[in-house]
């Protein structure tokens, strides 16, 4: 198993049991960004139905549904990852955080002794996904990982053509991976 962790905070923010794919734009990819699609998912209550009907008691007509049952997203959710919603106040404020996260993401680079090359690209992919962000910025809702950290990096999320629920963004450099 592959989890991401924010290079600035450490919070695992995505893993491997998700089907990561590169952001597209026009059929191209995005440089910097990767994505997962999320979905709704039962969590709380516990007793399951597996088609016995009432041969090992409950199932009788007097009992309802489940009312201890909630739905909530699989990645954002307590469940995944626990992220909390962070709104901006205006595009200019997104601006100036991502210039800032930008500059943070490549000192934690540098501190983590990450390949010379690696930051250099980073830096070249930055102009294109900040970008694409700024572009759908009235399109994406922020949100910071579970240690909050204002400094860490932030998970973006937008509602493709027709989808229910969102697909979160990812700055790909902003992410540590890890194999467990």
């Amino acid at each position: 198993m592959i989890v991401y962790k924010d290079v600035i905070s450490g919070d695992e923010v995505v893993s491997d049991a998700l089907k990561i794919e590169p952001v597209k734009e026009n059929g191209e990819d995005v440089p910097g960004l990767f994505e997962v699609d999320s979905a709704m998912v039962a969590v709380g209550g516990g007793d399951i139905d597996i088609g016995c009907g009432n041969a090992f008691g409950g199932a009788g007509e007097d009992e309802g549904a489940d009312d201890n049952v909630q739905k909530e997203n699989n990645v954002s959710g307590s469940s995944g990852f626990n992220y909390t919603a962070m709104p901006f106040s205006s595009k200019g404020e997104f601006k100036s955080w991502v210039k800032d996260y930008v500059r943070n993401v490549r000192q934690a680079l540098k501190a983590n002794g990450v390949a010379v090359e690696e930051i250099k690209k980073f830096m070249e992919e930055a102009p294109g996904f900040v970008k694409w962000l700024v572009d759908k910025y009235d399109d994406l809702e922020f949100f910071m990982s579970k240690s909050m950290n204002p400094d860490a990096g932030l998970i973006f999320s937008y509602y493709k053509d027709g989808a229910h629920c969102p697909t979160f963004v990812y700055i790909k450099s902003g992410y540590k991976v890890v194999k467990f």
